[in-house]
């Protein structure tokens, strides 16, 4: 018998599969055969399962949270602006500061992930968000409140990052449809906050502390239950605890699934920096992207913007015509239930190009129906889930574009930019600039990200590299 047991295992190593078992923290494996695969083979043969639901709750809670900060922006430009007697530039500030976190988040959120893991800088991150927020609501003089919404545009910056460990430990053949559903955690995000200004009316400290409160159970939440990144820990040559991970989605799935040893790829001593974005095999890819997301950050808050602006009250300072405003906001349901529907079959290109040219069209009719009402709604409608549809696809797509060294990086950059343009679109739209001319600023920004994300490369169906 013992002689047989050795021939079985010679014949196995022949074959390149190795039949010692993992133990772990989670228990021991059945003793079935171990191929030598890479770890999302491994994810995707254990399959979808009730870790990867949990994975994707707490996702959803983070990014609906981070939706709600970013709707919040154009509520209290308005509000705290009329609260504390405000210049306009004063309370431009208010929006300004958060993209200037943003900014910094970004940049140093990215690089962070890469370098030292996912589960860190996601918790960093909402734990700045969760704690800056909270004080925002007792900020005793404007000066204090202004640092604080800028502490939080760091944590909102750094926000890519959980999209990208929810990507990494999604299963190839159901990544873009899962991804896909955050989205509608983003559109509830953004409909909360604008119930929450309607409910808490000119009180801007309530509504702040009723924008952060889900944060701080997201945080709590994630502290407990969010595991490190397989994919990133097989990237830094920490096969073993990488094993481990995939052991306990195993286990919480109840997968009866093989043991797998994950094939060995080329380590480094260091994460790459924002400077191999610019390598020659990336620097296309790098640009095009931009390109998109500098398009869709300036149309996406920009048109937001102007939603607010068209339906203010006359007169009136920090008085919106909620219902109108709420009503438009389901246009980004809408728009996210199109890209389900369309993500696994158009593609992550055709599904960012069609919509991005839908947006630059329903905008032109604006300019000819400014006073009918229900012709300028629906406009700014079609408008709105069409770029929530275009740009919850360039989310997907951005991280299947990049290898796993540089993938948090390069998510955390696009963002980068694409808050830049959002920046920017606060001193487009609310501005002195003829309306016409605001337009058709926005519809030639769709056009320009429909144009570049053509020239993207397909991802459906590819493996994270």
């Amino acid at each position: 018998m013992m002689e047989d047991s050795g021939a079985a295992a010679e014949c196995a190593r022949e074959d390149g599969i190795a039949m010692n078992p993992i133990h772990g923290p989670y228990g021991h494996v059945a003793q079935e055969e171990s191929r030598s695969i890479d770890v999302e083979e491994a994810i995707s043969r254990i399959g979808y399962g009730w870790y990867q639901k949990r994975l994707m709750f707490l996702s959803a809670a983070l990014w609906m949270a981070d939706s709600m900060e970013v709707s919040l922006l154009s509520f209290l430009y308005s509000c705290v602006g009329a609260s504390l007697n405000l210049t306009p530039v004063r309370a431009a500030s208010i929006v300004s500061i958060v993209f200037a976190g943003e900014l910094v988040g970004s940049a140093v959120a990215g690089p962070a992930a890469d370098a030292l893991g996912r589960k860190p800088a996601s918790l960093a991150a909402a734990g700045v968000v969760a704690v800056a927020g909270i004080a925002t609501a007792a900020a005793p003089s404007f000066a204090v409140f202004v640092v604080l919404r800028g502490i939080v545009g760091v944590g909102v910056g750094a926000l890519a990052v959980p999209f990208d460990l929810a990507a990494e430990f999604l299963p190839n053949d159901s990544r873009g449809k899962n991804l896909t559903l955050l989205e509608f955690a983003w559109a509830g995000g953004a409909m909360y906050a604008t119930a929450a200004s309607w409910a808490t009316g000119r009180n801007w400290r309530l509504l702040v502390l009723a924008c952060a409160l889900p944060f701080v159970f997201a945080f709590l939440a994630a502290t407990l239950f969010l595991d490190e990144s397989p994919v990133w820990l097989v990237s830094r040559g920490k096969t073993a605890e990488a094993q481990s991970v995939v052991a306990k989605v195993a286990k919480v799935n109840g997968s009866t699934t093989a043991t797998y040893a994950f094939k060995q790829v080329p380590t480094k001593a260091a994460a790459a920096s924002w400077t191999r974005l610019w390598a020659k095999d990336l620097r296309t890819k790098t640009f095009l992207v931009w390109v998109v997301w500098i398009g869709f950050g300036l149309d996406f808050y920009g048109i937001s913007l102007l939603v607010t602006k068209l339906f203010d009250r006359q007169g009136a300072d920090c008085a919106f015509r909620y219902p109108f405003i709420l009503l438009v906001t389901t246009s980004e349901i809408a728009g996210a239930a199109a890209l389900l529907f369309s993500i696994d079959r158009l593609g992550r290109v055709k599904a960012q190009a069609i919509p991005y040219v839908v947006a630059a069209s329903s905008l032109v009719p604006i300019l000819f129906f400014l006073d009918t009402t229900w012709v300028v709604f629906s406009c700014l409608y079609l408008a709105l889930g069409a770029q929530m549809m275009a740009s919850s696809a360039a989310w997907v797509h951005v991280p299947e574009l990049f290898p796993t060294d540089v993938r948090s990086t390069a998510h955390s950059f696009a963002l980068a930019v694409s808050r830049l343009s959002a920046f920017a679109s606060s001193y487009v739209v609310d501005s002195t600039l003829p309306l016409p001319f605001v337009v058709l600023v926005l519809a030639a920004a769709a056009l320009a990200s429909a144009l570049a994300s053509l020239a993207l490369p397909e991802t459906l169906g590819a493996h994270l590299a």
